[in-house]
């Protein structure tokens, strides 16, 4: 192993090994934040390792999948480097809308921090510094994910041993104790959480990934007034056995599936994937008369563009890249894309015209260098 890289394909491959003469085709559920470059490191390692890649997933939708019939979704995801929140739109189809990572402070933080509290609980219990002994260290680190998923929240204290040359070494551990590592990550994932809800109640999906973290619940109860629902760890797998057909590619390139076709939460077997579009082939701007806005990250339309595009009281529309494509959804009646009305988020190309309001737009490529 020489860097990264390496790293990762001996993962992906200790994954594969064990599956690869029984299984046909390989579906991947990756994280919202994954983005192209991510993608395509991915299905590179997974070309080399033999694996017959035939669909990739937003992990996002794919949680959300079946569980809510509520128009607008939220899901927390917590992964080993970073923490992100998911907004999901499901006006009659479930699609990711914005993802944003709060945080770089991930599992990996969390595991070095609640070592160190446990281990000054030894200290003072036992008068014995776990973190003295590599093996020993290395043994407090494989049982902390465990002991923290089977807490339920805060309760009683709960046992925690390590094996040692010279016997057990055994603390009472209360679960409260290790609050105060999270405490400023909770706080600005309530943060984050209550700008994105923006006083409407939500779902809240939160990962099995926060599984019997202490103080989770309380802290997500200041976040505001939220339908929070758990998820199961197989929750995007399942899903994916469900949407299979949706997801797989029939015929030419694997497509990165953003949303899925819903009615009533159940599913239909139908997905949006949008074909890589050329960079060259992409909008830049919206042309409004004589001015050229640009498109940049998501953004809601206001009734007035003379307060710019950061205007969103009572907006318009919606406009919102999503894999290789930009979208519209409008949040009223008589937006329309090239004369013909729409209800529900519709991909955009360079070139297209968008009736909001007063407002006539239409979609072009601006240079790099103007």
């Amino acid at each position: 192993v020489r860097h990264h890289a390496d790293l990762a394909f001996a993962h992906l491959e200790e994954l594969w090994q064990p599956v690869r003469k029984r299984a046909k085709e390989v579906i991947f559920c990756v994280p919202s934040h994954y983005d192209g470059e991510s993608l395509g490191l991915l299905l590179g390692m997974a070309k080399e390792c033999g694996m017959p890649v035939k669909g990739v997933a937003d992990q996002s939708i794919l949680a959300a999948a079946g569980l809510s019939r509520a128009p607008r979704l939220l899901h927390l995801d917590l992964q080993l480097h970073s923490v992100t929140l998911t907004s999901l739109a499901n006006a009659g189809a479930l699609a990711r809308q914005t993802v944003q990572t709060i945080a770089e402070t991930g599992l990996v933080t969390l595991w070095e921090r609640w070592a160190n509290s446990i281990a000054k609980q030894f200290i003072q219990a036992n008068r014995f510094d776990p973190l003295d002994d590599a093996a020993v260290e290395q043994q407090l680190f494989d049982r902390l994910p465990g002991w923290v998923a089977a807490l339920d929240g805060a309760g009683a204290p709960k046992p925690f041993e390590l094996k040692t040359g010279a016997g057990v070494q055994r603390i009472q551990l209360a679960p409260e104790a290790l609050i105060p590592a999270v405490s400023p990550l909770y706080q600005q994932l309530a943060q984050a959480i209550r700008d994105e809800a923006a006083g409407e109640r939500l779902p809240l999906l939160v990962s099995h990934t926060f599984k019997g973290f202490p103080g989770l619940m309380a802290a997500l109860a200041e976040a505001g007034d939220l339908d929070v629902i758990q998820l199961p760890a197989d929750k995007p797998v399942a899903s994916a056995a469900v949407y299979r057909d949706a997801i797989v590619s029939k015929d030419g390139p694997v497509t990165h599936v953003v949303q899925l076709a819903s009615a009533g939460g159940k599913a239909q077997g139908k997905a949006k994937a949008a074909a890589p579009v050329a960079a060259e082939e992409r909008p830049t701007h919206l042309l409004a008369g004589h001015r050229a806005l640009p498109i940049g990250a998501a953004f809601k339309l206001p009734r007035d563009l003379a307060a710019g595009l950061g205007a969103n009281e009572a907006p318009l529309c919606s406009f919102y890249p999503r894999g290789g494509e930009l979208l519209v959804e409008p949040h009223s009646d008589g937006v329309q894309v090239n004369r013909k009305a729409i209800s529900d988020a519709t991909p955009l190309a360079l070139g297209d015209s968008v009736t909001a309001g007063e407002h006539q737009l239409t979609l072009i490529r601006v240079a790099a260098n103007g």
